[in-house]
Order: C-alpha cells, then structure tokens, then sequence
C-alpha cells in the first residue's frame, strides 16, 4: 500500500477503535448487517461521499484508501453493507440519474440519511439479471410495477429499492430493461424476511401494481 494509503488506514483504525462497540459487533450476529450509530458517525467523517469520484461531487478518495477502509472495517467486526450499497447506488444515480434522483436519493444516501438495496435477482433467474421478468407498464406519466425480487438485502432497513424491470417483452432479454428507483413506502410493496443458514437476514419483495411517477426512472 502506499504512504497515503497507510496513512489513512492509522486513521480508520482510531475512529474503529472508538466506535466500534460491542453493542455495534453485536449487529453483525442479529442477522441485520447494518448499525444506524455506525453509519452515522461515518457519513459525519465524510466517508460515504469517499468512494464517489470527485467529478460527480464526491471526494474521490484513491481506491487504495477505499480498500483500507473495507478491510479494516472487516478485521474490526463492523457492519459495512449498508455503507458498501449506498455508495454503489449512490454513483449511479449521480452518473446516469435525473437531477430529482440526484438531490432525493444520492445526496440523501451520502449525508447518512437513507439507505438503498438492490432489487436485480429474482425467484426463477437468480443472478442472470437479464432474464428479470418484473414488469414496469407505461400508464401516462407514472409506471405501474408488478413483480417480485429475491435477496433484497436491507430492504427491511432501507428507504429506496434500485429496481431492475421489464419494459419491452418483445425484443431479446438484454434489452427492453428499465431501472427504477422506488421508494419503499410506495403503497403495493411488501417486505418477507428470508433467513439464510449463515444466520443474516435477507428478503423477498412482491410489488403489487406499485405506481410511480416517471421521475423515479
């Protein structure tokens, strides 16, 4: 690793050490992968916004520091994967969203404010995320959503849910595909807990007709 990098790792490993109680290792065997004090005190340190390139507003930290920062947080038993979700969600949105996801969702997932899950496998496609078959129809100037998502992880904890859909039926698999973000207080969403044998909580979520507005596109 670099100066730079080992640097900052002297200063992850202070901050662990202060905040990295056994009440928050305790998370890490509830079954739920996130602590909200962590989180905050992270998001306070600026550390959310690290991994985000400077040329979408985030501080553009070297991946080596970003690296250290992961490890160190895995050797101390803190629980990262709602930190480690939001910034990939997070630059996303600021690289291909509009500028309402952008200061709704981004800005809000990087202050510590809300978190984000991921809505891509499915019961009868597992990883091959192309063959998604939730639909998204177009009904003026709002998507009607029907479908649902296995492994939702967080969702339970989450506020927004970044949902892979089917558009076009009619053309092959690869295409046709649209994303959402969609808030997970939208009325026609619910949350199953799945528990897996190495004792985390993950989800199942069913989307009944769930409107939303074109801006969540």
């Amino acid at each position: 690793m670099s100066d730079k990098a080992e640097a900052f790792r002297a200063e992850v490993r202070a901050f662990l050490a202060e905040h990295v109680t056994d009440d928050v290792r305790e998370v890490m065997h509830s079954g739920t992968l996130h602590s909200w004090e962590l989180h905050h005190k992270i998001a306070e340190r600026g550390w959310l916004r690290a991994g985000v390139p400077a040329e979408l507003g985030g501080h553009g930290r070297d991946p080596l520091e970003m690296a250290v920062l992961f490890e160190e947080m895995q050797i101390a038993g803190a629980p990262y994967d709602g930190m480690s979700v939001g910034i990939l969600v997070a630059c996303v949105i600021l690289s291909t969203g509009n500028e309402f996801l952008k200061q709704e969702v981004a800005e809000r997932i990087l202050a510590g404010e809300g978190l984000a899950s991921l809505g891509y496998s499915e019961p009868e496609s597992g990883s091959d995320v192309a063959a998604a078959a939730t639909r998204a129809v177009r009904d003026g100037d709002e998507w009607v959503i029907t479908g649902q998502k296995m492994w939702t992880s967080l969702a339970h904890e989450a506020r927004w849910v970044i949902l892979l859909t089917r558009t076009n039926p009619d053309v092959p698999k690869h295409k046709g595909l649209t994303m959402f973000i969609v808030p997970f207080d939208t009325p026609g969403i619910e949350i199953q807990p799945v528990h897996t044998m190495g004792t985390e909580r993950t989800n199942a979520t069913f989307y009944d007709e769930v409107r939303v507005d074109d801006r969540w596109r």
